[in-house]
């Protein structure tokens, strides 16, 4: 990094990014111990893995969201409800494959970037 001092706004960013990659990263470590081990099918997965590990790197991603929403002007339900927007484009009749793969992402991004009504 630059020695400038960083606006705070970028500094958040930053932080905030690094800090959520991090924690997948150990939520990823988590799946990789659950793929490699031999598990029976008929237990639930709070049986399967570490249940307190799994909340606690949630948890941590969790911490960062807000910190890089933020950052960039928007709230975590303004980043959810155009989420909603995206996927109702995506899926107008509910979750399909061939929607999942041929994607309009013009249509999407409009989507994205639309104010919501009301």
């Amino acid at each position: 990094l630059p020695a400038v001092a960083m606006r705070r706004d970028r500094t958040d960013f930053l932080h905030g990014v690094i800090g959520a990659i991090t924690e997948a990263g150990e939520l990823a470590e988590i799946l990789d111990s659950f793929l490699v081990g031999t598990h029976a099918d008929d237990k639930p997965m709070s049986e399967l893995v570490n249940k307190t590990h799994v909340m606690e790197e949630v948890g941590d991603v969790m911490w960062y969201l807000p910190l890089i929403a933020k950052s960039c002007g928007f709230s975590l339900n303004e980043a959810a409800a155009a989420n909603i927007r995206k996927l109702r484009a995506r899926y107008p009749d509910g979750f399909n494959e061939l929607a999942a793969q041929f994607r309009d992402l013009a249509v999407e991004l409009e989507k994205l970037d639309e104010q919501p009504k009301g």
